[in-house]
C-alpha cells in the first residue's frame, strides 16, 4: 500500500508532537519515568505491547490482513459452535476489519498499561516499602481515604489514614506478601519456586497470557457468534477502573485520542456523497453487548481479589466516591448500559431506561466490594441460646437443593419432557442458589482476611452470582450444528464451504439438544448464504437488501494458509408496476453459477391484447401470452438490437443513461421494464 502526501505529512507532525512534549516536559518526564521504573521493566509496559502485536500478527498473517489490508478473512475465526473449536479459540484476537482492529487495539494502548502497572513487572513483595501512587497519595490528601466505605462516612478521630481491619497490614508486608517468607529456607524456596515473580515472567508471559485469556473467556461465552478483542478490552477497563479510577477515566479519552490518530493514518481522506444506503438494523443492534458486559465484570472481579490478596503498601485501595463516580462515568461513556434484543420480524428494542439503571447499580455494587465494609455479617439468631452453626446450615441447604435436582431431573424423565434443557435450567438454577452455601463452607484460612464471611465479601458474591448470569445465556446458544441437506440450491463449492442464494430459507443451524422447541431456533433468512458442516456454519454473509442496494459483493472464505473469494452480482429489470425480475450470479475461479432466479414478473400494460412477462432464468427473457396462450419468448435483446415475439416487436433503449425494454405492435409502443440501478 502506497504512502500519500497526506500520510506522510500527518506522520511527520506526529512525530513533531512528540518530539516537542519529550523537550518541554522533562519535569513531568522525569517523574513519569521514576513511577513507570518502579512498576514496570526499564519503564515499559511490555505486556501490553506484546498481546498488541500478537493481536495484529494474527490479523496480518492469519486474517490475511497483510495481502488483503482491508478485506481480511473472517468465516473460520468466528464462534459458530463449542462444535467447533477454533473459532472458539481464534475469535478473541480476529477482526472483522481495519476499523475494528484499530478501535481495539488502541483501547488496549491506553487501559492496558494502567492494569499492567497494577499488576507490576516485580513481586509486590519487592515493594511493598515503595512510596505510594501519586494518585493515592492526591486520594489521601484531598481528605478521601482508601479504606473502606464506613470509615470514609465516619472519618478519622486522629486524622490518620483508617486501618485495614481485614486481618491483613504492616506485619504482613515485613513477612512477605503473597507468600513471602524470611531466612535461609523462605530464600530457598523463593529460588526453587519463584519463577513466578521473575520479572519478565510476569512482564512477558503472564500478563499477556491473562489478556488473551480474557479474550478466549468472553468469545466462549458471547451470546451468539463472536468476533473482536473488545472483551477482553472491557475486562482490561474493568480492572483498571477497580484500581485505578482516575487514571482509567482519563484513559477513555485517550484511548479515542489514539483511535482518531490511527484511523487519520489509516485513511487520510474520505470521500463520501449524498446517497441513501440499503436498509439495515440500527448500529446498536450489532454490538455484542453481553460479552462486553462480562468481559467489564470479569475484569472487576480480578482486580478485587488483587486487591484482597495485597496489602495497602502493596496495592492502596481507590477512595469509594472515585470508583464510583469513575463507574458511572466509564459505564454511560462506553454504553455499559446497551441492553437490545431482537423484538420481532426486522424490529430490535433498546432497553435505554433499563441499562442506565444497571449501570448505577453496578456501581454501586463494585464501590461496595472494592471499599465496602470488612465488618462480618450481622448474626440474625444471635440471641438465641442455640443455634447451628454457619456450616452446619450451608450443608442442610445443599442437600436439599441436591434432593430438588435429582427429583426435578426424575420428573422430566417420567414427563416425556426432554431432559436435557431441564437438567441444564435446573442444575444452573441450582447452582446460583448454593453460591452463598458454598462461600460459607470456604475454609476460612483459604480467604483473604480469615474469620467470618464479611459485608465486602458477601457483595463480592453477589457480583459473581450476576457475572454467571451474564455469561449463561450463552451456553444454549453456541450448542448449535449443521445438518446434511442444509445448503439451498445453486451453490458453489471452495474447499469445505458452499456458498449460494437464497430467499426465505430456513436456517440450517439446530440446537444439538432437544430444547423441545424447534421455532425457537429456526429463522426464514434471505441473502448470500455461506455454509461448512465441518465448521458448524450457516450464516447470511450478504444480506438480500444490501444485494439489492450495491449490486454485487464479495464474499471470503477459507482457512489457515488457504483463501478464495467469490465475487455475487446481481442484474435484472425493474418491471412497470410489479416485483422486479432479476438473477444472482456467483463466480469462483473464473467460472459463473447462475445461483438464483427470482419469480416471473408480468407488467401492468397490455398491447394489443398481449400479455408482456419478464422471465429470468439462464437468461432473462420476454414472453408474451395472449388469453392464457403463449405466443412467444426470446431473449430481451441487447442494446440497440430488436427481436421479433409474434405480432410483437421487443427491442432496448439506452435513454438518458436508463435501458430500457419497450415493446411496439407497429402502431403503439410502451415501455415493459427498465435495467437495475445499483449505488456501486
Amino acid at each position: 500500500m502506497a504512502l500519500t502526501p497526506t500520510q506522510v505529512v500527518l506522520f511527520v507532525t506526529l512525530v513533531a508532537a512528540l518530539a516537542f512534549a519529550w523537550l518541554f516536559a522533562s519535569e513531568a518526564r522525569e517523574r513519569c519515568r521514576a513511577h513507570l521504573e518502579r512498576r514496570f521493566l526499564y519503564g515499559v509496559p511490555w505486556g501490553t505491547l506484546v498481546t498488541v502485536a500478537f493481536v495484529f500478527a494474527f490479523y496480518l498473517f492469519a486474517q490475511g490482513g497483510l495481502r488483503n489490508w482491508s478485506e481480511p478473512l473472517i468465516y473460520p475465526f468466528v464462534t459458530w459452535s463449542y462444535f467447533y473449536p477454533t473459532g472458539v479459540l481464534t475469535a478473541g484476537i480476529a477482526h472483522g476489519s481495519v476499523a475494528h482492529l484499530l478501535s481495539n487495539m488502541s483501547a488496549t494502548l491506553v487501559l492496558a498499561p494502567i492494569a499492567e502497572y497494577a499488576w507490576g513487572h516485580f513481586s509486590p513483595r519487592d515493594e511493598a516499602g515503595g512510596e505510594k501512587d501519586e494518585e493515592t497519595v492526591r486520594s489521601s490528601d484531598e481528605g478521601t481515604p482508601t479504606g473502606t466505605v464506613d470509615d470514609a462516612m465516619a472519618g478519622s478521630e486522629t486524622g490518620r489514614p483508617p486501618i485495614r481491619t481485614d486481618g491483613a497490614g504492616d506485619d504482613a508486608d515485613e513477612a512477605g506478601a503473597e507468600g513471602g517468607e524470611t531466612g535461609a529456607d523462605g530464600s530457598e524456596r523463593a529460588r526453587t519456586a519463584g519463577i513466578l515473580h521473575r520479572p519478565w515472567v510476569r512482564a512477558l508471559v503472564i500478563f499477556p497470557g491473562a489478556l488473551l485469556g480474557m479474550a478466549l473467556l468472553t468469545s466462549t461465552f458471547s451470546m451468539g457468534p463472536g468476533l473482536g478483542f473488545s472483551g477482553a478490552v472491557f475486562a482490561i477497563a474493568g480492572f483498571a477502573l477497580v484500581t485505578y479510577p482516575l487514571a482509567t477515566v482519563v484513559g477513555v479519552a485517550g484511548g479515542a485520542a489514539v483511535s482518531t490518530v490511527l484511523t487519520a493514518l489509516n485513511t487520510p481522506i474520505v470521500r463520501a456523497g449524498i446517497e441513501t444506503g440499503p436498509p439495515s438494523p440500527p448500529g446498536w443492534a450489532g454490538i455484542g453487548f453481553q460479552a462486553h458486559m462480562l468481559g467489564f465484570l470479569v475484569g472487576v472481579l480480578l482486580a478485587i481479589g488483587l486487591l484482597a490478596v495485597r496489602t495497602d503498601r502493596q496495592q492502596p485501595r481507590p477512595s469509594a466516591g472515585r470508583l464510583f463516580g469513575a463507574t458511572v462515568l466509564f459505564g454511560l461513556a462506553q454504553s455499559l448500559w446497551l441492553l437490545a434484543f431482537p423484538g420481532g420480524e426486522d424490529t430490535f428494542v433498546l432497553y435505554r431506561g433499563a441499562g442506565v439503571v444497571l449501570v448505577f447499580l453496578l456501581a454501586i455494587g463494585i464501590t461496595l466490594a472494592a471499599t465496602g465494609s470488612t465488618r462480618p455479617l450481622p448474626r440474625v439468631f444471635s440471641s438465641a441460646s442455640r443455634v447451628p452453626s454457619r456450616r452446619q446450615v450451608s450443608a442442610f441447604w445443599l442437600i436439599f437443593l441436591g434432593i430438588v435436582l435429582v427429583g426435578t431431573v426424575v420428573g422430566a424423565f417420567f414427563s416425556s419432557e426432554p431432559l436435557a434443557p431441564v437438567a441444564g435450567v435446573a442444575g444452573f438454577v441450582v447452582f446460583l442458589f448454593a453460591v452463598p452455601a458454598l462461600v460459607a463452607l470456604f475454609p476460612d484460612r483459604f480467604r483473604p482476611g480469615s474469620g467470618p464471611v464479611t459485608r465486602r465479601q458477601t457483595v463480592t458474591v453477589c457480583l459473581l452470582v450476576f457475572t454467571v448470569l451474564v455469561a449463561a445465556p450463552s451456553l444454549p446458544l453456541s450448542l448449535g450444528v449443521v445438518d446434511d441437506g442444509t445448503v439451498p440450491a445453486g451453490e458453489v463449492k471452495a474447499g469445505d464451504y458452499a456458498v449460494s442464494y437464497a430467499e426465505n430459507a430456513t436456517s440450517g443451524q439446530t440446537p444439538a439438544v432437544d430444547f423441545g422447541d424447534d421455532e425457537l431456533f429456526s429463522s426464514q433468512q434471505s441473502g448470500v448464504i455461506v455454509v461448512s458442516e465441518d465448521r458448524e456454519l450457516w450464516t447470511v454473509a450478504v444480506r438480500e437488501e444490501v444485494l439489492a442496494h450495491e449490486g454485487n459483493e464479495t464474499v471470503h472464505v477459507g482457512g489457515f494458509g488457504w483463501r478464495e473469494t467469490i465475487t455475487v452480482d446481481r442484474h435484472g429489470w425493474n418491471v412497470v408496476g410489479n416485483d422486479t425480475a432479476y438473477v444472482v450470479d456467483l463466480e469462483l475461479d473464473g467460472e459463473t453459477t447462475r445461483s438464483f432466479a427470482s419469480e416471473p414478473s408480468t407488467a401492468n400494460v397490455r398491447l394489443d391484447g398481449h400479455e408482456l412477462t419478464v422471465v429470468p432464468g439462464e437468461e432473462i427473457s420476454m414472453q408474451v401470452t395472449r388469453d392464457g396462450e403463449t405466443v412467444g419468448e426470446v431473449a430481451i435483446p441487447p442494446v440497440g438490437e430488436r427481436v421479433s415475439v409474434g405480432p410483437l416487436e421487443v427491442r432496448t433503449e439506452a435513454v438518458d443513461g436508463d435501458v430500457r425494454v419497450l415493446v411496439d405492435d407497429g402502431d403503439t409502443q410502451v415501455q415493459v421494464a427498465e435495467r437495475e440501478r445499483f449505488s456501486s
